[in-house]
């Protein structure tokens, strides 16, 4: 197995101040990068999953 997760656990416990300021950096920027990206509204058709909707045109009794 890899010796590589056993030092990063060491210098994480070593340097606890900035491994959190990394990790907080990691988030700030992942939060940027999804606002900057934006969002999709969904519509109601986005909603409709498999041949269920075929009978939405069909008379209501």
């Amino acid at each position: 197995m890899s010796q590589l997760p056993v030092r990063i656990a060491r210098w994480s416990a070593r340097h606890a101040w900035q491994a959190i300021a990394g990790w907080f950096v990691f988030v700030v920027l992942c939060l940027g990068a999804g606002l900057a990206v934006g969002s999709h509204q969904a519509t109601t058709e986005d909603y409709r999953v498999g041949g269920g909707s075929a009978g939405d045109g069909a008379p209501q009794q």
